[in-house]
């Protein structure tokens, strides 16, 4: 004994079994061991494509949200630039700037960022600056932008118009800095008032006297229609024309319209007879008739006395457009049936007009078609609608007579319906034997609808 205690001493451990080479321990399952293997290894490829799925749906969505948003935005943006600038052209031509209808957009913008020159400033009441931020720029449609239904703004002649068809326009109007440092360029206005000194107390404001110059009453009104009278020499119908409009007491012309000559684009403007009477020119001979036209074409160009109320190379339909014009004007409608007015009148002076730039007006001479006015291209539509039917082919060569390419409605004026040669005393019947009276165009409202809108045919009226 190695003198410890008894009950101290060391014993001997259990030895092992002689072929185990460790302890005997219980081990995992083969499920467990198969879970195990799993985790190690991740997903599985189905796991892992339904997780994709339905990142790729839900990522979809919410482009899709976001895209819808920013299109909305992009809009409503668009609508209010476009309302801020329909203000500045008004002001802008209230102030002595002119528009002549053949600008294009960037045309008008440029004019509306212009100032007066100095010396008109100096004697000038009215706004003498610039209309709109010089810095500006419109951003233009691509054309795949373009061929999609996206929202542009257009400019119509008269205004800024938002549609969702037709050619390139402008998508949105941004604020270019790097213009804000180009020199504002200057133009001379016309003077809406004019200075004159009426007293030792300096110069005072009066309205501008030209603007119905007392030389040009007639001195035997008699002579002249009662109509015109205060607003220079008109045409007399006592001399057998006829064909023009009066506008109302406000001014304010109303004018709805449908074009549908799909391969033309057509024009329509109203200009005033003022100074324009058989004292000035001698409407029976070709040269007086060829003075005559010249000088209402113009009119147009320039925006004296005139307005280009409809432009279908702009917009093939338009609604409730109002234009003012001079009370009690004596006025005629002109239609150039495909082209700018402008091109009419260089072809015109050159003796170069065809069928598609020869100048058609309301006028008529005799109660006939009789040259150089072609006046049963017009036709109106039924008692007291205020409503015309144009048609743009001379019906006195190939023309269809369809009288459906041109039609409007033009509240404010009025007129004689006996002075045209033509009426169409039913509409409905008379157009619903049209192709496109329930037939829309490249999207376009049908023609039915269009007169509806238009307020020519009653809401009711059956398809």
């Amino acid at each position: 004994m190695n003198g410890l205690p008894s009950h101290l001493t060391v014993q001997n451990p259990p030895s092992l079994p002689a072929d185990s080479g460790s302890a005997s321990l219980p081990g995992p399952t083969t499920a467990a061991k198969l879970r195990s293997r799993r985790r190690r290894q991740g997903f599985t490829l189905v796991e892992v494509l339904v997780v994709m799925s339905a990142v790729a749906i839900i990522s979809s969505l919410v482009f899709s949200g976001v895209n819808q948003a920013r299109e909305a935005a992009t809009t409503s943006k668009l609508s209010s630039d476009v309302q801020s600038l329909n203000n500045s052209v008004t002001l802008y031509i209230a102030s002595g700037g002119s528009l002549t209808g053949n600008e294009d957009a960037t045309a008008v913008i440029r004019k509306l960022k212009t100032r007066r020159t100095a010396a008109s400033a100096d004697t000038s009441p009215g706004l003498t600056g610039s209309f709109i931020d010089p810095r500006i720029s419109p951003v233009w449609q691509t054309t795949a932008e373009a061929n999609s239904t996206s929202t542009r703004a257009v400019w119509s002649g008269q205004r800024f118009n938002l549609v969702t068809n037709g050619s390139a326009g402008i998508k949105e109007f941004i604020l270019d800095d790097a213009l804000a440092a180009a020199a504002t360029e200057t133009e001379v206005r016309s003077d809406v008032l004019a200075s004159s000194a009426l007293s030792n107390a300096g110069p005072k404001w009066i309205w501008n006297y030209q603007d119905s110059n007392a030389r040009d009453l007639p001195a035997s009104p008699p002579n002249y229609s009662a109509l015109a009278v205060g607003f220079g020499s008109a045409v007399p119908p006592e001399q057998g024309f006829e064909g023009f409009f009066t506008v109302g007491p406000t001014g304010q012309v109303d004018v709805s319209y449908v074009f549908r000559e799909a391969g033309y684009s057509s024009r329509l403007a109203l200009f005033s007879l003022e100074g324009m009477g058989a004292d000035v020119y001698d409407l029976d001979t070709v040269a007086g008739q060829q003075a005559f036209l010249r000088e209402a074409l113009r009119r147009v160009v320039e925006g004296d006395r005139a307005q280009i109320i409809i432009d279908a190379s702009a917009n093939q339909v338009g609604f409730n457009q109002t234009y003012a014009f001079r009370p009690g004007d004596t006025v005629a409608a002109i239609l150039i049936p495909n082209g700018s007015f402008q091109t009419a009148l260089t072809k015109f002076i050159a003796n170069e007009s065809t069928s598609q730039t020869y100048p058609l007006t309301s006028l008529s001479r005799n109660g006939g078609d009789q040259a150089p006015f072609y006046a049963n291209q017009y036709a109106t539509l039924g008692n007291g609608t205020n409503s015309y039917a144009i048609e743009d082919i001379s019906t006195a060569g190939s023309s269809d007579n369809d009288y459906q390419d041109l039609i409007f409605r033009a509240n404010g004026l009025t007129q004689d319906e006996s002075d045209f040669a033509n009426r169409i005393e039913d509409p409905v019947t008379f157009f619903r034997n049209d192709p496109f009276w329930n037939k829309s165009i490249n999207g376009r409202p049908t023609l039915r609808q269009s007169l509806i809108t238009a307020g020519i045919i009653p809401a009711n009226t059956p398809i």
